[in-house]
């Protein structure tokens, strides 16, 4: 279980993710960079209606820079998964933008004290920065090799710097701005790269990993989806547990029509990361290979049960296929679902064969992740009244509007074993019958990821024992808004007697969109009606397919390797303390540096 210290680290690490931001369209960013030089190069003109201002603005500052992003993204790196058109562009962009900023300085203090050629100054002072800035932002994300990004770092400024001795005429074999403008860009590039190197200092000391580097490689996850680079680490510092994943499996005359598969890991961290999609992979390697019709709903477990990479979940993935081959004897067995609540805690509960199947929710109320060692408790309990194995699965169907996680309490999460014991105790008692099964698998096409839906769609199974219809709705997808889980059940009402939505959990929703919270809920970023239509559609599909069935179970403990508890807490208090520690270094670093970098300028231009 996450505890509150522990909390807040992740809470604070999660929120400089809505820092990040996307650039706009590379033809938008084109015209505010022409508008930006244009606009600043008149203001630092001292507003004259002449043609100078048009002539810096339209060759020194924007031909300058189109003309070096032009090469760069043309025949330097063309092939770069990272650094689009688009991309070089940003870049630029803000470049020229601290260009006409120091211009238009340069320019008031030129007004200010009547003072003859400080917009000159001022112009080619200006091109270290440029320099700077570069090395900084390619030296943070590149994967560039040395002579590519060197390349990329001095293109703009050193076209921009020909240009400027163009226009303001000046001899550069004879003049000292040349010497100048030399040494304000070695010291300026000089604490850039002290200032990185102390950073990734910072890293190394407390988990082993560059901080900067760390950073530059959820960069390229985030700008490219390369995930390996980012998962090396994970596996670095991820450690080895055993987790349990279970099977219940639905035959039809001699057809595995559908598998119920709850494995002990959690669906993340995020995008294509880590275990991250792994409902949708376990989904889609039975689907191809044996043509079932597979849902993967949440087990009790949280963040700390992350996989570290695609290597692990290729295990987990081979283990449920090998699994799927190897099941026991099937039971026509099953009794009707029992619903339990207490407080706000619920619990259902349902027999197949020997084997109880559990589900927890808070719903309306507002929930994250059930811990693992809660679902592990339950287990215990169901075995000791004599059920063969419980199966324990974490709904995840109700998130409210608050972007802080819903942490469970000590005193919620026990409820929840109450209501699950309640629930057990009575299911026992429950008369077994014959059962029919239908399910159905749809993919709505209107929604997909950044709307909150995963690739593993809706998949529904209706179970009928005796004279009760049971509906399990699984959807793919990071949680539900707070009151469309019952909206959905209550749409429902003339198909079923009683049912559950559940969600996957899935994270390759989540750090899709610069959002506060990272991803969308299901629900929140979609039309209601449509879900629930299609949601209508596959429960009254199921229904029609509904036919005697067998179930059988097996459940096995694997090796794999997890972020861990420990690793989710190092890599959140790293973000954090990163993030502060940039924030007093900064100034502590660049003030001085700029101070020196304008002393010796001018030193060295005026032969003080």
């Amino acid at each position: 279980m996450i505890n509150i210290n522990k909390q807040n680290y992740v809470t604070k690490a999660a929120s400089h993710y809505r820092r990040l931001f996307s650039l706009p369209s590379h033809v938008t960013l084109l015209l505010i960079t022409a508008i930006v030089n244009f606009s600043g190069s008149w203001i630092a003109f001292q507003l004259t209606l002449s043609l100078r201002p048009l002539v810096f603005g339209g060759l020194v500052l924007t031909l300058s820079t189109l003309a070096a992003d032009a090469i760069l993204s043309t025949f330097i790196i063309a092939k770069d998964l990272v650094f689009t058109r688009r991309r070089i562009s940003g870049i630029s962009f803000f470049v020229c933008l601290i260009w006409v900023i120091i211009l238009v300085v340069g320019s008031l203090i030129q007004l200010t004290f009547n003072t003859e050629n400080i917009l000159i100054y001022a112009s080619f002072f200006s091109a270290s920065t440029g320099f700077a800035f570069r090395t900084l932002i390619f030296a943070v994300i590149s994967t560039l090799k040395k002579w590519e990004s060197a390349l990329a770092i001095g293109l703009q400024p050193s076209f921009y710097l020909l240009s400027l001795f163009f226009f303001w005429d000046i001899n550069f074999t004879t003049n000292n701005i040349v010497f100048a403008t030399l040494t304000s860009t070695i010291i300026l590039c000089s604490s850039t790269l002290i200032f990185i190197k102390l950073i990734n200092a910072k890293g190394n000391q407390a988990i082993g990993i560059g901080a900067i580097t760390l950073f530059k490689h959820f960069l390229l996850n985030w700008i490219a989806n390369i995930n390996s680079s980012l998962e090396t680490h994970f596996e670095k510092i991820g450690i080895e547990t055993q987790t349990i994943i279970s099977l219940l499996a639905f035959k039809k005359k001699d057809f595995v029509e559908s598998i119920l598969v709850v494995p002990m890991i959690h669906p993340g961290p995020f995008k294509n990361v880590g275990s991250s999609d792994l409902p949708y992979q376990i989904q889609t390697a039975l689907k191809t290979r044996f043509n079932n019709i597979v849902a993967v709903p949440h087990g009790t477990c949280s963040h700390e049960s992350n996989l570290t990479s695609q290597k692990q979940c290729d295990k987990v993935v081979n283990e449920v296929i090998k699994l799927s081959q190897q099941l026991p004897k099937y039971s026509s067995l099953a009794s009707k679902l029992i619903r339990v609540k207490k407080n706000s805690a619920q619990a259902t509960c349902q027999i197949f064969g020997d084997v109880a199947l559990i589900t927890l929710t808070f719903a309306p109320l507002g929930m994250e992740d059930v811990p693992k060692h809660i679902g592990l408790e339950i287990r215990e309990i169901g075995k000791n009244l004599g059920f063969k194995d419980v199966i324990v699965i974490d709904a995840h169907n109700s998130i409210s509007e608050s972007n802080e996680l819903q942490i469970l309490t000590k005193d919620k999460l026990r409820s929840l074993v109450e209501v699950a014991d309640q629930a057990l105790n009575l299911a026992i008692k429950e008369k077994r019958f014959c059962f029919k099964m239908g399910i159905a698998h749809v993919t709505p096409q209107e929604f997909g990821n950044r709307s909150g839906i995963g690739s593993s769609g809706i998949v529904t199974i209706i179970i009928t024992v005796s004279d009760q219809r049971v509906a399990y709705v699984i959807i793919d997808g990071n949680n539900m808004i707070s009151g469309l889980r019952d909206q959905v059940l209550s749409s429902l009402n003339d198909l079923i007697d009683i049912g559950e939505i559940l969600t996957t959990d899935t994270h390759s929703v989540s750090a899709l969109q610069t959002i506060d919270r990272g991803y969308h809920p299901v629900g929140e970023a979609l039309d209601i009606d449509i879900l629930i239509n299609y949601i209508k559609q596959a429960v009254n599909h199921a229904l029609q397919c509904v036919g005697a069935t067998q179930v059988s179970f097996l459940s096995r403990e694997m090796k794999v390797k997890i972020l861990s508890s420990k690793g989710l807490l190092d890599l959140s208090k790293l973000v954090e303390e990163i993030y502060n520690y940039v924030v007093k270094l900064s100034p502590i670093l660049y003030i001085p540096s700029f101070s020196i970098a304008i002393l010796l300028f001018i030193t060295i231009l005026f032969k003080i």
